[in-house]
């Protein structure tokens, strides 16, 4: 078993931050998305509803 030296440790040690950096960012991401998507939906439905609302008087 090869010892791994401290220059290879340290390396090692930073592409995990960076991995966990890009994990965490992604998660954020996938949340705002998600998010936007069923306010847009919210939006969409009400609009929808105040529509069918208004055609309900009227008719």
């Amino acid at each position: 078993m090869n010892e791994l030296t401290e220059v290879e440790i340290e390396r090692l040690e930073l592409i995990k931050q960076q991995l966990e950096v890009k994990l965490q960012v992604k998660i954020i991401v996938y949340v705002v998305v998600y998010c936007s998507f069923f306010m847009v939906l919210f939006c969409i439905i009400s609009v929808i509803l105040k529509i069918g609302n208004i055609l309900s008087l009227t008719l």
